[in-house]
């Protein structure tokens, strides 16, 4: 076991719960053996593994690979529409959106934001309104760290990520 950074995964989670939720985020540091700390979870409806520092030297090390982007943040999604360019970066500013304010949206006073983007593969699919359509997974590789940077630099293109609902019980 290594010092100083814990990776903490779904097997952590209390059951039934996502590492969006507060208390699941806190749950799986817990289980990492870290100190209860909220600045770090991932977005709700996102599965993925959260890197946490576990001593201050690390957290420092950590901090800095993030603002060297020497850390590479890597992820799948499937967007409904066909991504036309089969690599490419998006490099456009994110902000709160100027007609809902619990939004976030590519504005021209946002911070800095960019994404590299790759397709992956295209699907032919049964839409939502029983239509054809086309559904493309793309690998997207964040130089930012923006709040939903992925799904906006995505529908910027004109590609919206797919949501997947959980069926209650």
């Amino acid at each position: 076991r290594r010092r100083g950074v814990a990776v903490a995964c779904a097997r952590c989670l209390p059951h039934g719960a996502g590492a969006h939720d507060a208390g699941a985020a806190a749950a799986a540091r817990a289980c990492a053996g870290l100190p209860d700390d909220d600045r770090a979870r991932l977005d709700k409806g996102t599965s993925g593994l959260l890197m946490v520092a576990r001593t201050s030297l690390a957290l420092a090390h950590l901090g800095e690979q993030l603002r060297n982007h020497t850390v590479e943040r890597s992820y799948r999604t499937l967007v409904w529409g066909d991504v036309a360019a089969e690599q490419g970066v998006i490099d456009a500013p994110l902000g709160r959106s100027p007609a809902n304010a619990l939004r976030r949206a590519v504005v021209a006073s946002g911070r800095d934001a960019r994404t590299r983007y790759q397709v992956l593969a295209r699907y032919q699919v049964e839409g939502p309104d029983g239509s054809p359509a086309t559904v493309t997974m793309v690998q997207c590789r964040l130089e930012t760290g923006r709040t939903h940077q992925i799904r906006v630099h995505l529908a910027y293109l004109g590609a919206e990520v797919i949501k997947v609902e959980s069926a209650k019980r």
